[in-house]
């Protein structure tokens, strides 16, 4: 390649020699009658030359200073143009006739065609040079056009995550980390299997943890998020993210383990490509080879990915998020990815991972020694675990011998020593402990009383109903469980018991979070109304305990119980509650106000299986039937939603979908209530559908036929929903028409932009 400041030299004597051929053909053409016309060509090519050249030398084109030989030798034939024309001397004297013999043009006009001709091709050439150059910045401009209308935006890539993440598993991430204990697990990080794992250099992709319920793989797991999340830090490009399954989902967790995962990466990496959101903006659910895709597209920007999933078995069904962790650490697409994956010691789940994975038994002596760590910052943080300071080497050492790697089985015998009155039944209690934790279930409840036995019953399905309820996974205030078992047993409303006394009775059943608690002091142990506490079941296995079939051979069991039983009772408890609400009451707050819970949670059971008979179906009626005095209650609640005073799960888009309130002639008929509940129904059980381009089904009314239905859909009705307009004021919208005419899609798009775009479709609706 030439020099650039020698082509910049030749492109000044260029031009320099352009300019004085364009002067005298000028002159010329000025001084003779009737000029030759070659000199006329002169003029106009090497005119239109120096245009050309002016264009090259402004862009400083690459492929300019490349293609320089043209360049010379167009300089070469203006150099001998020049020699045909008179010298610069005439130029600028004053105007003066030439004549074609002082010119001596015939004798030049051979060699001036000619060298026309060559500069001609040329020229040709630099226009090629040009042309090319045009059409790359062209491209470029399309290229930069193209990014700019395809970027994702910061704010379409937030609403990406947010629609992303159906499933949030931070809080169960927060709960578990709360109960490891200093110094326990670290064992896994010094075990090989570990170091291995987060090396480049082990023939595995993925790690398994496996154990008995109770033996506390959901702390290893949020202890080995934390040790991750530290290594991602102190790393370039690597990246982790973890998921929890839980029963409390009740679903398949394959889809949302994705979702949630890709929209980790994608928080982390500041990132989101073009092809996530236009699964985004096609408004359907992505399935798991479109996410795999988003995936393998992060990973490229990526050095490592870690993927931490907690409690495997507990997805219902399993079989789907099994193959997806399995397939993600055999395939080559996913080669910088780790997974870590605990779960208990299942057949078919030993049968996909024992092939793809190293594994880890949580039967260890590791875990003998994390559970007298566990016993012993028990016996610290427990008032009443204090009273036996003096028994406590014997405790442990019973307790430790027993525990056979059970965490929870540790749990439901400290609290059974809490609750010990009597020092000398001490020594009885330890030499005849529980063999494992099913007979330890079985003490604790052959232990309440027969007269509590109602209340427990109805305490652990409210927390039960709850928890399937998907809100936010704090579990049900405690103040709020208290009144409503309180209306369930004795159709008051206002609260019969001592929150102590629930406290004493249902024990390690249940678990507690006081919002109030100071560090150091154990969930529980605070004796207010329970306004501040929030309840869940304590583990899993207690309901699996309630739920089994081997309860039914027990001394327990009065206590056996169905999820579809279960399921169906506390349905019918909350729209007994609901439409006992008292209309002047002004309790919004559906997280802790007894009514507005109920208010809220009853308007998602159309159509889901909860509601089994034609009399469940009548009370829900009853429920969604505006002439219903606890109806008046809905617009407020609705407004809270949306101006969001506190966070809310996709159940508020249910209360959302139907009118705050219905203008009702005079004289109504029967019918035009009739009509009003058909509106409501019809607004319930499309409320998520609609947008997806669905078809509208007729929700059977009642006892109502479909043309009955049909024909009640016909009638008007008037009334206005409540929205928030696009300053984030709500404001009435009102309508008055037909029934069928305010439930079809257009209408429907009256829900607001601001509402939360998580929801994706209804939680106990198949």
């Amino acid at each position: 390649m030439a020099d650039p400041l020698s082509i910049g030299a030749s492109v000044l004597a260029f031009i320099g020699l352009a300019d004085r051929i364009i002067r005298l053909s000028k002159f010329c053409i000025d001084g003779l009658k009737d000029a030759p016309s070659d000199i006329r060509m002169i003029h106009g090519e090497v005119s239109s030359l120096r245009a050309i050249i002016d264009v090259l030398a402004e862009s400083k084109a690459p492929s300019f200073l490349e293609n320089n030989a043209a360049l010379l030798s167009c300089h070469r034939c203006l150099s001998d143009l020049e020699t045909l024309l008179p010298t610069d001397a005439g130029v600028g004297l004053p105007r003066r006739r030439l004549t074609i013999a002082e010119l001596a043009w015939p004798l030049k006009q051979s060699k001036a065609r000619k060298t026309l001709v060559e500069l001609s091709q040329h020229k040709a050439t630099l226009l090629l040079i040009i042309s090319g150059d045009v059409l790359h910045e062209l491209r470029a401009i399309k290229t930069t056009l193209h990014e700019i209308q395809n970027n994702v935006t910061e704010s379409e890539r937030r609403s990406i995550q947010t629609w992303l993440e159906q499933t949030n598993p931070s809080r169960l991430h927060n709960a578990a980390i709360s109960k490891h204990e200093p110094e326990t697990c670290a064992w896994l990080t010094r075990s090989d299997g570990w170091r291995l794992w987060t090396s480049s250099t082990s023939p595995y992709r993925m790690l398994w943890i496996y154990g008995i319920p109770g033996a506390g793989k959901t702390v290893l797991a949020s202890f080995a998020i934390e040790k991750i999340r530290l290594l991602c830090e102190g790393a370039t490009n690597y990246v982790y993210a973890y998921y929890y399954c839980h029963y409390y989902n009740a679903q398949d967790e394959a889809i949302p383990l994705l979702r949630w995962v890709v929209a980790q990466v994608s928080r982390q990496l500041g990132w989101a490509p073009v092809e996530l959101k236009r699964l985004h903006d096609r408004g359907c659910e992505p399935t798991v080879p479109e996410l795999q895709h988003i995936l393998e597209l992060a990973l490229a920007r990526l050095e490592r990915l870690f993927i931490i999933v907690d409690a495997v078995d507990e997805s219902m069904p399993r079989d789907e998020i099994i193959r997806l962790l399995a397939t993600i650490s055999l395939d080559a697409r996913f080669y910088k990815v780790r997974i870590l994956a605990t779960s208990r010691h299942y057949g078919d789940i030993e049968r996909f991972f024992s092939a793809v994975s190293s594994s880890i038994s949580m039967k260890n002596p590791y875990v003998d020694s994390d559970i007298q760590r566990h016993i012993r910052a028990r016996f610290q943080s427990s008032m009443r675990l204090r009273r036996w300071q003096n028994s406590f080497q014997a405790i442990e050492e019973a307790l430790v011998s027993g525990a056979n790697g059970m965490f929870r089985w540790v749990d439901c015998q400290l609290h059974s020593i809490e609750r010990l009155g009597d020092k000398t039944k001490l020594a009885s209690v330890l030499q005849d402990l529980p063999r494992d934790l099913t007979e330890s279930y079985i003490r604790i409840f052959e232990a309440i009383p027969e007269v509590d036995q109602p209340f427990i019953k109805r305490i652990l399905l409210w927390v039960y109903g709850d928890s399937r309820t998907h809100w936010d996974g704090r579990g049900i205030n405690g103040k709020l469980l208290l009144e409503a078992v309180s209306f369930d047993l004795y159709g008051i409303k206002d609260n019969a018991f001592d929150w102590a006394y629930l406290q004493d009775l249902c024990g390690c059943l249940i678990a507690v979070r006081n919002e109030l608690s100071n560090p150091g002091v154990t969930d529980g142990d605070s004796f207010d109304d329970g306004a501040s506490c929030w309840v869940t079941l304590a583990h899993y296995t207690v309901w699996e305990f309630l739920s089994s079939y081997h309860i039914l051979s027990t001394p327990v069991s009065a206590f056996a119980t169905s999820t579809e039983v279960a399921e169906r009772q506390y349905a019918v408890s909350i729209l007994r509650n609901a439409l006992a609400a008292r209309p002047e009451d002004p309790g919004t707050h559906w997280r802790r106000d007894r009514e507005a819970y109920c208010l809220v949670v009853g308007c998602m059971f159309l159509g889901s299986p909860w509601l089994q008979t034609s009399e469940d179906l009548d009370l829900f009626y009853h429920f969604i039937n505006p002439q219903n005095p606890h109806y008046r209650r809905f617009g407020p609640i609705q407004a809270r939603a949306l101006r969001g005073e506190e966070d809310f799960s996709s159940h508020c888009f249910f209360i959302l979908a139907i009118p705050s309130q219905f203008r009702v002639p005079e004289q109504a008929f029967e019918r035009e209530n009739n009509a009003e509940v058909v509106l409501n129904a019809h607004l319930l059980k499309n409320w998520l559908y609609v947008g997806a381009g669905r078809s509208l089904e007729l929700p059977a009314i009642g006892r109502l036929s479909q043309d009955e239905v049909w024909e009640l859909g016909k009638h008007q009705v008037a009334g206005h929903f409540i929205r928030l307009n696009k300053s984030g004021e709500v404001q009435e919208i009102g309508f008055d028409g037909r029934v069928w005419d305010i439930t079809s899609p257009p209408t429907r798009r009256l829900r607001a932009s601001s509402l939360d775009p998580r929801a994706g479709s209804p939680a106990l609706v198949p």
